[in-house]
């Protein structure tokens, strides 16, 4: 009976570590389980536009012409950046803007932000313009 517990506490043991590794692995890659990029931003929303032009909300920001990004929670827009190619992220269900980006960096944001793949969203192509040009 005590050989049993002990192959019952290994086995458990081996089960736990296995599956801590595999989450150590996980974390490091630096992509989140849907398989975003996670990158570090170093400046808060608030203390970014307290210094540069941000529309904060996604009703302000003018869609006549521009395409638009359907990424999961979020929508995607081209920056006030262009010669950066960045994007700004705005939460689908608050309108608020969530992030920053710059090339492949994050200026503002959560301290952690999962950067959708923008080759798995949607485009909704241009928006329209008033008068529907």
């Amino acid at each position: 009976m005590s050989t049993m517990r002990i192959a019952l506490l290994w086995t458990a043991t081996c089960l736990l570590s296995c599956g801590e590794m595999s989450t150590a692995v996980t974390d490091a890659s630096g992509t989140s389980p849907d398989g975003d990029s996670v990158i570090s931003c170093p400046a808060t929303i608030d203390a970014y536009c307290s210094q540069h032009d941000c529309l904060r909300s996604w009703a302000d920001v003018p869609k006549c012409g521009r395409t638009i990004l359907s990424c999961g929670t979020y929508w995607a827009v081209q920056g006030n950046r262009p010669t950066e190619g960045g994007l700004d992220f705005y939460d689908k269900t608050s309108g608020q803007l969530v992030a920053v980006t710059a090339g492949a960096g994050c200026l503002a944001g959560p301290t952690s932000f999962a950067e959708p793949d923008t080759n798995d969203c949607i485009s909704n192509g241009p928006g329209v313009c008033d008068g529907g040009m």
